[in-house]
């Protein structure tokens, strides 16, 4: 299980739960907040694939058009089928791989005042034993949500 505590600048900090990495990122892929940011977080794509999103049917055809610089210049630095990458908060092409999962964790804390990523139950619960993991905005409030994560997810017992 990963655990996710929100800390928001102004709001009361909350926590929740992913099985794994992919399901934190299809459930932020499917979140409110990214469906009506317009941002991209994460794209694997080809040169040639972009290609065809613009609407050329080949590079040559992109080139006389001399409108799309930036894809003949993708196309020279990595040829047309390289598996390419762009994470968020960047706006260039790489061909080194680019962790997905990492890239949403990013764009989740872009705009909270913290955000606190536990992979494990073991990993939250030995936090939540660690003062100097809450010594931030609303640490007792953040420590609180995810004492009561743990707790839902049958990892600590309820406290009467």
């Amino acid at each position: 299980m990963i655990y996710f505590v929100e800390i928001p600048h102004q709001r009361n900090a909350s926590c929740w739960s992913a099985l794994d990495s992919d399901d934190a990122v299809s459930r932020l892929a499917l979140s409110s907040a990214y469906l009506n940011s317009g941002e991209t977080v994460f794209e694997k794509t080809t040169v040639r694939d972009l290609l065809g999103n613009h609407g050329y049917e080949s590079l040559e055809e992109a080139v006389e058009s001399g409108d799309e610089e930036w894809l003949v210049d993708l196309a020279q630095r990595f040829g047309l089928d390289t598996p390419i990458y762009c994470g968020y908060g960047s706006d260039e092409y790489t061909a080194e791989v680019i962790d997905e999962f990492e890239s949403w964790v990013d764009w989740l804390g872009s705009d909270l005042n913290s955000l606190k990523v536990f992979e494990s139950d073991s990993e939250a619960v030995a936090a939540l034993a660690d003062d100097s993991v809450w010594k931030v905005h609303q640490g007792d409030l953040a420590r609180l949500a995810l004492k009561n994560a743990l707790v839902r997810e049958g990892v600590l017992p309820e406290e009467d």
